[in-house]
């Protein structure tokens, strides 16, 4: 019976830690990487909870999203930014020489029954990717999602992030050198 139960752990673990990450940037030894502003209409709860958590790296430079936009307007990026941010972000991260950026969005939905008091739950989604600035190929993406009745929608971004949080510590790893 035991023997059961360790080959199950065994394929729970594996299960578990089978993240999307593309191999290719194992070990590259990035040096910094920026996160761009979060778009979704809960970006903003998303965003800080990366900045908090993922600011403070030690294995990178991170460039916070409000800080980003304070350098697009430095480097005279801010009008291309409201036409084409994808592009203006990258065109960023070639002056400050950074190899990634971060691109994420979270949106929460909230059933029409539940504003009339029904049991419908309300749902927080978040995708979150990160970008070589060189190649513009997904290095690693990260995409969660939770529904309850009882948490307030704030709380369930939160929970997504912190997931997302956790998966981009698993990438820095990666991404590090040894």
């Amino acid at each position: 019976m035991k023997k059961i139960y360790i080959v199950l752990l065994c394929l729970l673990v594996v299960g578990c830690s089978n993240l999307p990450f593309n191999e290719r940037f194992n070990n590259v030894g990035w040096k910094k990487v920026i996160i761009a502003p979060f778009t979704g209409n809960s970006a903003k709860v998303a965003e800080a909870k990366f900045e908090h958590a993922l600011a403070v790296s030690s294995k990178f430079i991170v460039i916070s999203s409000s800080m980003s936009l304070a350098m697009l307007k430095e480097n005279d990026l801010s009008e291309l930014h409201t036409t084409d941010p994808t592009k203006a972000l990258f065109l960023l991260a070639e002056k400050i020489n950074a190899q990634g950026v971060i691109f994420g969005e979270a949106t929460i939905i909230v059933p029409q029954n539940q504003r009339r008091g029904s049991m419908a739950s309300s749902t927080a989604e978040i995708y979150v990717k990160l970008v070589d600035v060189e190649s513009k190929s997904i290095v690693a993406t990260s995409h969660h999602n939770s529904s309850s009745m009882f948490s307030g929608v704030n709380s369930l971004v939160q929970n997504v992030s912190l997931e997302a949080i956790d998966d981009f510590y698993e990438y820095f790893d990666n991404l590090s050198s040894m």
